[in-house]
């Protein structure tokens, strides 16, 4: 069949996802929501926030989607600049009250904001291929354990690269400029573990004027 995808464009980059992710969506027109209070279709406002910052979590980078027009699932190929140490965005205080009613002051600020956010990454899974039918699964990584997880090589713990039973060490800039170079292989999904420092996550003033899509799954904290 017809091999379906989309052009490989550079300009992405996490920290413009994840502010993208985070960044409110007025909800109007056909998408007003029912007030529950007046029964009436109000326009609303739809808000996507990390409340409780779980030890992992993941990101999937939003590589497939269906195309109307086409009648067929399309795979986005544009390259996105990956980050080792990311924050997640704050929960902003003018709904801090409402997002988590039943904490003190002192919880409230571990939750909504700082260090407590931080993520550094230990796995990288790729899909190599050009359409969304077709191609293969291959993954970076290092053990999720090292205390340096913010830095781009871990001296404790450096990247490996898995491709079914080829497993060969590797850099992170080996890494990086293997899915910057090839028309096919892009980052799929993103799996970090919550630091325990202050480490701050480095990212251009430039990119966060970006947009596109990511989506985030957490695993809980233990007591959480």
């Amino acid at each position: 069949g017809q091999q379906v995808h989309t052009d490989r464009v550079p300009g992405f980059h996490l920290a413009a996802l994840l502010k993208n992710f985070s960044t409110p969506h007025v909800m109007g027109g056909p998408n007003r929501v029912l007030c529950e209070n007046c029964n009436t279709k109000c326009e609303n406002e739809r808000r996507v926030l990390l409340a409780r910052p779980g030890e992992h979590l993941m990101l999937t980078v939003t590589r497939m989607k269906y195309d109307a027009r086409t009648a067929k699932t399309v795979k986005f190929l544009d390259d996105v600049q990956l980050m080792t140490c990311i924050q997640m965005p704050e929960v902003p205080d003018e709904i801090a009250h409402t997002v988590y009613r039943d904490m003190s002051p002192a919880q409230l600020a571990a939750y909504a904001k700082g260090p407590g956010r931080r993520y550094g990454l230990y796995a990288v899974i790729v899909h190599t291929g050009v359409t969304a039918n077709s191609g293969h699964y291959f993954m970076y990584g290092r053990n999720s354990s090292a205390p340096d997880l913010h830095k781009p090589d871990s001296k404790w713990s450096p990247w490996v690269k898995f491709n079914d039973t080829r497993v060969t060490p590797t850099t992170w800039a080996e890494l990086q400029d293997a899915t910057a170079s090839s028309v096919s292989d892009t980052a799929y999904v993103l799996l970090y573990r919550r630091l325990n420092g202050v480490q701050e996550p480095v990212v251009p003033p430039e990119v966060l004027g970006g947009a596109a899509s990511v989506t985030a799954g957490v695993a809980p904290t233990p007591g959480a």
